[in-house]
């Protein structure tokens, strides 16, 4: 549910940045965009890359070692969500001790990157007669109805086989409405049409604070009522994406300042990426080593170990890496994309190595 309430701030907020460009120099900077989320999400990605390398080559056996660079080779070119799909389901136990998991969102949000940008420019430039946020809405509901469809009458088997990378089994449904973007569509673009909305002016402190803690509990209940198991789970995961739709909308009350400028806060939420990439390994490594579920007092001390070292790597790592440009621009777009083009072909040689070696069975003893 954090991932789907992190899918309509980020279509909220690419939505915003795209249409102010345009609105004000009736162009868009493709090359810079890209550029710019290239230097956001890849130091961080490859660190976590090579720390989960490191640790699954000293402490796990060969199909997990194998397992592990094909997904980091996957999620370099931003398909880690179709990797997984075609190995198991989210939910499925298996999955649960694979330290890179969670990448699968990673590769969702960089596909909505390729195509949201131009299809956003095409809206504001070519569709002039129509309004762009009727247009975000069609699209809007198209997706949503599409996912209920699926949900509720499924599809063909033939799809189900083609997305497993296994001859003797299939693709289950809810993974493949998981994993997939266009079954997360509707959550971008819920975020989109916000830019869109009048700005909503409330004098009355009781109202705004009433709207806020509305939109708070649309997003804690669902994370303590929901399970696994939950029917047409792809189209309630709507209840969150309206709490924090509430949020980014709402004017702040001052009821909750001391929430939303809470210094501690924000530090968190600056680094709030880097959390994400390095909580699920931490998690995995613990199962992996102890074989036991999390317990209380586990996942506090898990908890607090992912933030003090995603801290740690923000402030010492990933913000000096952003912060550190060439004076020529268009090198500083050369150099990201040599580190780009570098780690994807290190990934892939890593890959097929380990796998033509029976995952390094030489790191093994007898």
């Amino acid at each position: 549910l954090g991932v789907d309430v992190f899918f309509v701030i980020s279509g909220f907020l690419i939505t915003r940045n795209i249409t102010y460009e345009y609105r004000s120099t009736h162009a868009f900077n493709f090359r810079r965009f890209y550029y710019r989320r290239v230097k956001r999400l890849l130091p961080s990605y490859f660190l976590t890359s090579v720390f989960v390398f490191i640790l699954v080559f000293l402490l796990l056996s060969p199909s997990d070692f194998i397992g592990l660079t094909d997904s980091i080779f996957a999620g370099s070119i931003a398909m880690s969500n179709f990797y997984f799909l075609g190995e198991s389901g989210y939910f499925d136990t298996a999955a649960k001790l694979k330290p890179l998991l969670h990448t699968w969102s990673l590769s969702v949000e960089e596909q909505y990157y390729f195509i949201w940008p131009l299809t956003l420019f095409l809206f504001l430039k070519v569709f002039r007669k129509f309004k762009t946020y009727v247009l975000i809405l069609g699209l809007a509901i198209i997706a949503i109805a599409a996912t209920f469809y699926i949900n509720a009458y499924g599809v063909s088997e033939k799809i189900l086989v083609f997305f497993s990378s296994h001859k003797e089994s299939t693709t289950d449904l809810q993974s493949l409405l998981f994993y997939l973007l266009p079954f997360r569509t509707y959550e971008f673009l819920m975020g989109a049409l916000l830019v869109f909305l009048p700005e909503v002016n409330i004098r009355n402190e009781k109202i705004k604070a009433l709207i806020t803690s509305a939109g708070f509990l649309l997003i804690i209940l669902p994370g303590m009522i929901y399970d696994d198991n939950l029917y047409f789970l792809s189209i309630l995961n709507i209840i969150p994406c309206l709490g924090i739709s509430l949020l980014i909308i709402a004017p702040q009350s001052k009821y909750f300042k001391w929430f939303f400028y809470n210094n501690m806060l924000r530090q968190i939420g600056n680094a709030s990426y880097t959390i994400y990439l390095f909580h699920w390994p931490i998690v995995v490594f613990y199962k992996h080593l102890f074989d036991r579920p999390l317990n209380f007092v586990s996942g506090l001390v898990l908890f607090s170990l992912s933030i003090g070292i995603s801290l740690f790597v923000y402030k010492y790592y990933e913000t000096p890496f952003r912060r550190n440009t060439l004076k020529n621009i268009k090198l500083d777009y050369a150099k990201m994309g040599f580190i780009f083009l570098l780690f994807i072909g290190g990934s892939y040689a890593i890959k097929k190595d380990v796998s033509a070696n029976e995952g390094w069975i030489w790191r093994l003893d007898d």
